[in-house]
């Protein structure tokens, strides 16, 4: 024979389940809360002026060969420039 009373009743197993929904809510919660924080600053961040050099930074790294092109170019420039001088 099974002694009922160490078996738990159905009203101890809802309040287990609520217990285990309200953190797995507030778990949710805290985390949707962390995605709008990052999103929010990430829009911040798009806000503020970039530098020169950042932008040339993003530029050499979405178009290297682009941008390696341009050096070279500036680098025959400069030189060619400068032996006309002497």
């Amino acid at each position: 024979m099974v002694d009922e009373s160490s078996l738990p009743g159905f009203s101890e197993r809802a309040v287990d389940s609520l217990t285990d929904a309200r953190s797995a809510v507030n778990s949710a919660s805290d985390e949707v809360a962390d995605v709008g924080r990052h999103f929010k600053e990430a829009v911040e961040a798009a806000k503020q002026p970039r530098t020169v050099l950042a932008r040339l930074e993003d530029l050499t790294r979405a178009a290297p060969l682009a941008m390696l092109s341009i050096a070279f170019i500036a680098g025959v420039m400069f030189v060619s420039k400068r032996q006309r001088r002497y």
